[in-house]
């Protein structure tokens, strides 16, 4: 059965801590295409509360940006773009709301340069 899930879809699920230690709940991006999206698994990047200015890999949803009512977030968030993973559709518990196009172009950019090979000077 295919889910519903749509690239742009803020998601609540259970989300493992990256050592397996533990789990738990946690706001997600949806980055898959809906082509992708056909089975039972979606790609994901994680959500945290813990916004770091200075952090350089970051990317800030904030509470004052125009669109962040249809998240579906309660507070500003950090988007861990360095992260990706593939989970279960099973995992969800929620669709919390959805990010803009604009927005998620913005984070494409920033996972097309993490899956870039490296130049000659890297």
């Amino acid at each position: 059965m295919a889910n519903q899930y749509k690239y742009g879809d803020v998601l609540l699920v259970t989300y493992p801590f990256t050592d397996q230690s533990a789990a738990k709940q946690r706001p997600v991006w949806v980055v898959s295409h809906a082509r992708f999206n056909q089975g039972q698994d979606i790609v994901v990047v994680p959500l945290s509360s813990r916004v770091d200015a200075g952090d350089p890999f970051g990317f800030t949803i904030y509470k004052t940006d125009a669109f962040f009512g249809n998240t579906g977030l309660l507070v500003s968030s950090s988007v861990k773009w360095t992260k990706p993973m593939t989970i279960s559709s099973v995992v969800v518990k929620r669709r919390l709301g959805v990010v803009p196009a604009e927005t998620m172009l913005q984070l494409a950019e920033k996972l097309k340069g993490l899956f870039a090979p490296p130049t000659t000077t890297e």
